[in-house]
């Protein structure tokens, strides 16, 4: 029969239009067996699967995700897979008979079979006998005997008493030889239905594994091997797989037929269970019994959260809950395509407390009733080096919301003393949090505020605490029962050195809109008197704000001072007042540490507004202040008042003598007159006793230069360089400005000039404004000023001067600031500019300008001949159009510059100022060549 009328014979078997045994003898009648080659139905497709996976959502639920114990009734799909059916996987395409395995008893020998037999004793002879077609052996000396249908127990009996009797003092062992093989159909839902030449010895396993195992939509519980058109036994996979039960599985005749139905009815099983997978029912099962197939829950599962997903007869989806702890009588029955969900238990630890922070061993430590804080750190040898023991937190859940509290504490107490309030009882799943000294605590602190943010309702403000300013560690910090000011400032790790100790604002919210009020304190009293009401009691979302004396950096570098704190608050203070009212604003300027606004506090005095901008400087004049008050007359307009504020008023404790202010007034603290910070100017080169000179409000340079001794015999008294800041600012900002104008002027070329089609850029011309404007850029101003010192110090000879007829027309009122270098002797003149070399040559009186430039080797091509100018070694300049100027006119210390000429840069003609960059160019250098003495 070809591999076509097989395929035709099975078609017309499943039809029944055609008998068992006809469909043997045909294929016993075939020359050779041909092994079906068909391709398996994927899985994806397979009907029955589908329906279950859409029935019961068997694919969605991920069966490593602990879930939580309240269902989630749209889950994360997957894939589940069908139990049992990766037995198939990897399969053989040919069949290899079985030779190696001993021969059973019950194996029925027949036609086809060798049977060996060893003669020993009297004889010895060795003979393989094959039974023939009509189930005989032929045995030599005893002829023909009956053997077929026999079973090898039987036949090894048999055989062995005949040779015996017949053949006197001969013994027989008897054995199997080779086997023979038979042919039998494997049909249904298998991968390769047809029919298949197998060893006598296969069973019905053998038989699947040949055809490739079972499909999908194959059933594993109800395989039936038929013979002579009539089931003699049944399979059920299950017990191989789950119990490793073979019993029933059956060895093969020839012309035996193994079907494999439709897969029956089918659950799927999934969460916390050991084998999440689709099953297949052969009975009623219920929920429990479902779980005994999937191999019994896990040691995570949650029993009581076990619920059934179930198509109901309408088409929808119903959740039924299935408490599997109660009667395992009373567990449902389970419906063709339910899922069974079984949930996790939570992952949160019961009965413990949690021990973090800045500990030796962060871990968990179990809960016991009556269990105290030093029970669980009995030491500070728990600890790691460095705690700060007067600040530890405890992270409590109330029930029954699990909302968090926050309770603040203090080990060293707790240590000393196991009896007082700071050891906590301690309640189960408590967080102890443990911080270090001087370590940042907003990474251990935030997600405490985030949660605390997180339960903060209209009438439930979070439980938070802001301090800002001079401490350690500024931030937000969780708000404890009965807390005061000075436990933030411990858990902000302490006030930093220079704190303002009469002085700290405390920003309060009085309503559930947020409105604000703010009111000062002194730290001095709050610390002093921590158990009184000086040390005042905070409220949730309260804002403390500490100040130090004097201006300072934080961590980012960024400048701190009482303005920068306040500002926000005083707009928000601003932004809140109604019409109508008047914001708690008040402000104070003059000779006070910390000039600006500040927040107006009912009954507020002269007195306090003097404290709050941290007291007077040393140059206050003490004996009159003005105030200035606006008011609002009759919603029209507003005017002001300036009252004049006397020394009693400013400072008397009698508070009907010290001024009452109000809202918006303004207090100007007076200076006095004629005050003068110290004032020096330094002094470098030679001079007898350089140094740095302290000098009075209007004394000259000719009497400091006589208070450092007078000028040094080696003095170049004529190249004396005088340096003021307040010039070197103006020419530095004039040369930014002049750099700037002349960047914007290049790229106007340069874009002109690529929008003129066929216009080509001068690169030459670009090159020199590209070198000119680097050059400008790294010219640094002097801020030198032009004196004449020999001028100054006239007469030179006077021994006894009085410092207050020390003043000549030539001599200059000093500033703060001042700078003064006398160089020595000099016998150098200096060419700089567009020459071939700038350098400096020794002073010859016989040289004249051109001279020095010649020595130098000569101008370049781009040199400006007509505007040679000479900077003087006191810093004035002589130019070409002074009437004055001469070529012979050039004395030691002189600098000759040669500036580029200016009308070399014709795409530059609308810029009539470029000679000016030249010139500042010339002067910066020249002026520069010096001053690197300071």
């Amino acid at each position: 029969m070809s591999p076509q009328q097989q395929q035709e014979a099975i078609k017309q078997f499943k039809a029944g239009n055609v008998s068992q045994s006809a469909i043997v003898n045909n294929i016993n009648t075939a020359p050779q067996v041909v092994i079906p080659k068909t391709t398996p139905p994927p899985n994806e497709n397979n009907a029955i699967v589908s329906a279950a996976e859409s029935a019961t959502d068997a694919t969605t639920l991920d069966e490593n995700k602990k879930q939580s114990n309240k269902p989630d009734v749209n889950p994360p799909r997957i894939k589940l897979k069908q139990f049992g059916y990766d037995l198939f996987s990897g399969t053989p395409t040919t069949f290899a008979p079985a030779t190696d395995i001993p021969i059973p008893t019950s194996f029925i020998v027949g036609p086809g079979d060798t049977v060996q037999v060893q003669l020993f004793g009297r004889e010895n002879a060795d003979y393989d006998l094959v039974v023939s077609r009509e189930g005989k052996l032929r045995f030599p000396g005893i002829g023909p005997i009956s053997v077929a249908g026999l079973r090898f127990d039987e036949l090894k009996n048999s055989l062995a008493e005949r040779i015996q009797h017949q053949m006197i003092g001969v013994r027989a062992n008897v054995t199997m030889g080779t086997l023979r093989s038979i042919r039998v159909f494997v049909l249904g839902d298998v991968i390769r239905p047809g029919s298949y030449t197998v060893s006598a010895l296969s069973t019905m396993t053998n038989a699947l594994f040949v055809s490739g195992g079972i499909t999908p939509v194959g059933s594993l519980r109800n395989i039936q091997l038929k013979r002579s058109g009539k089931i003699v036994a049944s399979m059920d996979l299950y017990d191989l797989l789950l119990q490793g039960d073979t019993s029933k599985d059956t060895r093969l005749q020839p012309g035996d037929v193994i079907f494999v139905p439709p897969i029956g009815k089918t659950v799927g099983v999934i969460g916390e269970i050991k084998r999440p997978a689709i099953y297949e029912l052969n009975k009623e099962y219920t929920v429990l019994q479902v779980l005994d197939l999937a191999g019994g829950m896990l040691a995570s599962a949650y029993p009581k959260a076990t619920q059934i997903e179930r198509f109901t007869d309408g088409g929808d989806k119903t959740l039924i809950n299935a408490n599997i702890m109660g009667d395992p009588l009373a567990s449902p029955v389970v419906h063709n395509g339910d899922v069974i969900r079984v949930y996790s238990a939570l992952e949160k630890m019961q009965n413990i407390v949690l021990l973090s922070g800045h500990v030796q061993r962060p871990r968990g430590v179990q809960w016991y009733q009556g269990m105290h804080l030093t029970d669980l750190v009995p030491s500070t040898d728990d600890l790691l080096a460095k705690p700060d023991l007067k600040y530890v937190l405890i992270k409590r859940e109330i029930l029954p919301e699990r909302n968090i509290q926050v309770i603040s504490t203090r080990i060293d107490k707790a240590l000393a003393s196991k009896d007082s309030e700071f050891n906590i009882r301690l309640m189960p799943r408590d967080e102890i949090i443990f911080f270090g000294l001087g370590e940042e605590r907003s990474t251990l602190i935030a997600p405490l505020i985030e949660q605390l943010k997180q339960q903060e309702r209209f009438n439930s403000p979070a439980k938070i605490v802001t301090i800002r300013g001079n401490v350690h560690f500024p931030g937000e910090y969780p708000y404890s029962k009965q807390m005061r000011l000075s436990d933030i400032i411990r858990a902000a790790y302490d006030i930093k050195p220079l704190t303002d100790m009469d002085y700290a604002i405390i920003a309060r919210r009085i309503n559930q809109q947020g409105k604000i009020r703010a009111f000062s304190v002194s730290l001095e009293q709050a610390l002093e008197n921590p158990d009184t009401d000086k040390n005042t009691l905070l409220l949730a979302k309260d804002d403390v704000y500490i100040f130090s004396i004097s201006e300072y950096k934080d961590k980012t570098g960024k400048l701190v001072s009482r303005q920068t704190l306040l500002a926000p608050l005083i707009k928000t203070l601003q932004a809140q007042t109604k019409f109508g009212e008047m914001a708690p604003v008040i402000s104070i300027a003059g000779s006070v540490r910390s000039p600006g606004k500040y927040i107006f506090e009912k009954d507020m005095q002269i007195s306090d507004l003097i404290k709050a901008a941290g007291g007077l400087t040393e140059a206050a004049y003490t004996h009159s202040a003005e105030l200035s008050r606006y008011q609002v007359v009759d919603g029209e307009f507003r005017e002001s008042e300036h009252y004049r504020i006397n020394q009693s008023q400013l400072f008397s404790k009698d508070k009907t003598k010290n001024a009452t202010l109000q809202p918006y007034d303004h207090l100007y603290i007076k200076r006095i007159p004629q005050w003068i910070e110290q004032q020096a100017i330094e002094i470098r080169g030679e001079v007898r006793f350089p140094g740095t000179y302290q000098f009075r409000r209007g004394e000259t340079l000719g009497s400091v230069l006589k208070r450092a001794g007078g000028l040094n015999p080696d003095a170049f008294a004529k190249g004396a360089i005088f340096l003021r800041e307040d010039l070197r600012i103006r020419e530095q900002q004039e040369i930014n400005k002049l750099s700037a104008r002349l960047e914007s002027d290049l790229a106007a070329m340069k874009l002109e000039q690529s929008q003129e089609t066929g216009k080509k850029v001068d690169v030459q011309t670009a090159g020199l404004a590209n070198s000119l404007l680097s050059q400008l850029k790294e010219t640094k101003a002097a801020g030198r000023l032009v004196i004449d010192i020999e001028a100054i110090l006239q007469p030179e000879d006077t021994e006894d001067f009085d410092l207050d007829l020390i003043e000549t027309e030539n001599d200059i009122v000093l500033r703060d600031g001042d700078k003064l270098y006398i160089p020595p002797r000099t016998q150098e003149v200096t060419i700089l500019g567009e020459v071939q070399q700038s350098t400096s040559h020794l002073y010859n009186a016989n040289l004249t300008r051109e001279d020095y430039i010649n020595l130098s080797g000569g101008i370049t091509y781009k040199a400006d001949s007509s505007r040679i100018y000479v900077v003087k070694a006191n810093g004035a300049i002589v130019s070409n159009e002074t009437s004055w100027f001469a070529g012979n006119d050039i004395s030691p210390g002189d600098t000759i510059v040669v500036p580029l000429d200016a009308d070399r840069m014709k795409p530059l003609t609308f810029w009539t100022n470029i000679t000016q960059i030249v010139y500042q160019l010339g002067i910066a250098a020249a002026a520069w060549k010096t001053v690197g003495a300071f």
